[in-house]
């Protein structure tokens, strides 16, 4: 039967140029994408704190064909504070880039914020809102000469006091719109250098 799923997978991707898979942590399970999008499934779900039912996250995670969930995220996502008031939504798509592993070239994944999101105060207070759009970067990796790769910037933002008075952004702000972070590494965009730069969390 497993098989079988992967001569379908394999039917599948014929279709579409294939830019890989995952091999090496954080994201261990495999998962591709490619010019048609993201080959798999999608799974809602969510993470609770430890007093009950207060939440921090309820959204999509990428799902291979074998029920395998990584950690990229996909579709329409909210992020709560700890007071289960909603932080942040919006939605989230996957790149790749290329690193020199061991045995050779080996893609790794990322999200990237996509389309119209909104920020929000613990208060629940609107905090900013923007439309991000996409361009290309450069990211330094294990590789002579690093690689590029598609991420998005925040456009057309704007921003809030907690008392629902317009502001302009702060460079702080604008830091923080341009970042996406999993549970390991979060990405910051540098627009004037269009450069991606990684920061391991510890």
């Amino acid at each position: 039967m497993k098989a079988l799923s992967r001569i379908i997978g394999l039917t599948f991707l014929l279709g579409c140029k294939t830019f890989g898979y995952i091999y090496s942590p954080p994201v261990e399970n495999k998962f591709s994408i490619n010019e048609c999008g993201y080959f798999g499934n999608s799974k809602l779900t969510y993470e609770t704190f430890d007093k009950g039912n207060e939440f921090s996250f309820i959204g999509y995670y990428a799902v291979n064909n074998y029920g395998e969930t990584s950690l990229l995220k996909v579709k329409e996502c909210s992020e709560y504070y700890p007071n289960g008031k909603l932080k942040s939504r919006g939605n989230y798509q996957i790149g790749s880039y290329t690193q020199c592993c061991s045995s050779g070239p080996c893609k790794q994944f990322y999200n990237y914020k996509i389309g119209d999101w909104n920020y929000y105060y613990p208060n629940e207070q609107l905090r900013a809102n923007c439309t991000y759009q996409t361009d290309i970067f450069h990211i330094g990796t294990s590789c002579e000469g690093g690689d590029s790769l598609i991420f998005s910037l925040a456009r057309s933002v704007e921003a809030f006091d907690e008392l629902g008075n317009k502001i302009e952004p702060t460079q702080e702000l604008l830091n923080e719109l341009n970042s996406v972070s999993n549970d390991y590494v979060m990405f910051n965009a540098d627009p004037v250098n269009k450069r991606i730069n990684q920061d391991v969390k510890r």
